[in-house]
């Protein structure tokens, strides 16, 4: 890649850390004004299964929160863009459909035909 593509990912990255934070901060302030105590056994149902969907939800933001900050370290360090399995380059398209990518797309194909 070069410079000018390194900084529109750099740019790209950094408004999608932003804005998975905000997600985050914004489900933790959801989670925390819940009701806890309800008298009616279906709401108290209903209200542990929004619980249970919220904080599914809020682990995968984290998880999206910590792959994106993996790429922005790897940009500061200049090993952005390069297969973390083969070495090889991920490949501008690759990386553009999603900034995150860690794997080129013949080894990330390799893992998910073995899982």
């Amino acid at each position: 890649m070069d410079r000018e593509q390194l900084h529109h990912m750099n740019t790209v990255l950094s408004q999608k850390k932003q804005e998975l934070e905000e997600a985050i901060g914004q489900m933790q302030n959801d989670l925390a004004t819940m009701p806890h105590n309800l008298a009616d056994p279906a709401d108290q149902a209903t209200l542990s299964t929004d619980r249970q969907l919220a904080l599914l939800r809020q682990q995968r933001l984290l998880h999206q929160l910590h792959e994106v900050e993996q790429a922005l370290h790897q940009l500061a360090n200049g090993e952005y863009g390069l297969c973390e399995e083969c070495g090889e380059e991920i490949g501008v398209p690759r990386l553009v459909a999603c900034p995150s990518a860690r794997l080129c797309i013949e080894c990330q194909e390799q893992l998910e035909r073995a899982a």
